[in-house]
């Protein structure tokens, strides 16, 4: 049910996502002004598993089979390994600590791309399948579709000598 605020951004068409504004925007816009402090951090979490469990996207944590040591990809903060669900090849996106308790900026960041992929539904982009959280730990593990082939960076780099390497309007059109 929309607050009277929200209401009345609706009739103006000036809706936004913003944390003041929507029931989620506020869930995890708590989520990340209570970072930090771990007894705040794991009651925001359970509101961010509530909400998960209630639009069908939290997935139980014994569901996902995860394979440590087949890492698919890494970043500054995160790493995606390969696993599976329900009998399914999946990517796992975690947090580099996840094994321990989560940086204020890794729980930030995964949080809000938790709260995007949610909505997100195009054939280009990765398929979310959900979630699986663990409030006591405060980790955050995202169940993403498993995409097989080369890297957009591997393709662009033309290092293959099957490849064709693009030129500059095939770049930007990619």
């Amino acid at each position: 049910r929309r607050s009277s605020g929200e209401e009345a951004s609706v009739c103006t068409g000036t809706m936004s996502s913003k944390a003041s504004t929507t029931r989620t925007g506020r869930i995890f816009g708590n989520l990340t002004r209570a970072l930090g402090q771990k007894a705040e951090v794991e009651l925001e979490m359970k509101q961010v598993m509530s909400l998960l469990k209630k639009e069908h996207w939290l997935i139980p944590p014994h569901q996902v089979h995860v394979r440590a040591d087949h890492v698919l990809s890494s970043g500054s903060f995160g790493v995606v390994v390969a696993g599976t669900w329900r009998g399914m090849p999946i990517a796992i996106k975690a947090s580099r600590t996840s094994r321990d308790s989560m940086s204020a900026r890794n729980l930030s960041s995964l949080a809000s791309e938790l709260r995007t992929f949610r909505h997100v539904r195009h054939p280009n982009i990765v398929q979310f399948h959900g979630a699986t959280i663990d409030c006591s730990s405060t980790e955050i593990m995202l169940v993403l579709e498993l995409v097989r082939g080369r890297t957009l960076s591997h393709f662009l780099s033309g290092k293959d000598s099957s490849d064709v390497v693009p030129g500059h309007a095939e770049r930007y059109h990619i």
